[in-house]
């Protein structure tokens, strides 16, 4: 199964030292559209290009993803050389830990199982895991993959409401409450992580982990957004939290103090239905893309399009002024 860019939950940030962003995101989504269209070899060429060409940049989470899709396009292509060689490269990347629980049960590889070199993967996938885990704090880890785990599921079962239901119907309010109250219990966990240790990073607890505290933090209150941005500024200086991280923040805050946002994150929905339409009321339209390009994130028309929806500049600037 292939690892898409924008998720609504989740988002991978670049940096932009020796790196072009947006050519990476063109690959990538050009090689997403193959994929969807079952012309795997097509995809296996653009995926694997966008991770052959970056892997080095350390701090491209998303390469990850790249590669792991690079791996399962070529294993459908039944092109198993291919798939092992952008494999191998993959494994030994911590950042590919993310994929963890998917690898062994992805049905996308199941042409490759029977490989002797499959066996060989997965040991030095383990071997990669063990060694980046050692510094992990396991309690706290397994605390936030818990409160990941609820975050992204509950918000899941309020979208579905709306799309079943309706947008105002009582049942998917009545959810969105619960989600609500969710919010609150997860926000205590994670401030108490955060006040007693700083904002830590993805040595001390994963990834993954490191995404958790974001994602909470990010559905708290204005009040407690306001308080621990600074923290994550100061975080994402030390390379122990993404910058996107801090622009999804930043937008949020803004549209919550009623002000146009920077980098176009925050998106209006139809009411009724739940779908996208465009992003709320941003600050520079005709600059957004090289503002998203600063803070790391893709193209505007990119993140709409992932999120079902159209992007025409000039018919936004002539609705939203």
């Amino acid at each position: 199964m292939r690892i898409f860019l924008s998720l609504f939950l989740c988002l991978f940030t670049f940096t932009n030292m020796g790196f072009s962003q947006n050519n990476f995101y063109n690959l990538y989504t050009k090689a997403y559209q193959y994929y969807n269209d079952k012309k795997y070899k097509d995809a296996g060429t653009f995926f694997s290009k966008a991770y052959l060409d970056n892997y080095k940049t350390k701090k491209i989470e998303s390469i990850a993803g790249a590669g792991y899709n690079a791996a399962c396009s070529w294993s459908l292509a039944k092109q198993p050389d291919s798939a092992f060689y952008i494999l191998n490269k993959a494994v030994n990347d911590e950042r590919f830990l993310t994929f963890y629980t998917q690898l062994p049960k992805d049905s996308d590889f199941d042409n490759l199982r029977n490989d002797p070199r499959w066996k060989k993967i997965t040991s030095i996938y383990l071997k990669t895991k063990e060694t980046f885990e050692k510094g992990q704090n396991k309690e706290i880890t397994d605390l936030l993959a818990n409160v990941r785990k609820t975050d992204q599921e509950e918000r899941l079962k309020a979208l579905d409401y709306e799309k079943k239901y309706g947008g105002q119907s009582t049942e998917a309010k009545n959810k969105w409450a619960e989600v609500e109250k969710l919010d609150v219990i997860n926000f205590k966990t994670v401030s108490h992580i955060i006040d007693s240790l700083g904002w830590p990073g993805p040595k001390l607890i994963g990834y993954e982990g490191a995404q958790t505290l974001f994602l909470v933090i990010q559905h708290s209150s204005l009040e407690n957004q306001l308080k621990y941005l600074p923290i994550l500024k100061q975080a994402v200086k030390k390379g122990d939290a993404m910058p996107g991280s801090l622009a999804y923040l930043e937008d949020r805050i803004s549209i919550k103090q009623k002000l146009p946002q920077k980098y176009g994150t925050q998106l209006v929905r139809d009411g009724s239905t739940g779908k996208i339409l465009y992003p709320a009321r941003l600050l520079d339209p005709r600059n957004i893309d090289k503002l998203r390009e600063a803070a790391g994130l893709e193209p505007i028309e990119n993140y709409l399009r992932n999120n079902g929806a159209d992007w025409d500049l000039e018919e936004y600037i002539k609705k939203h002024p």
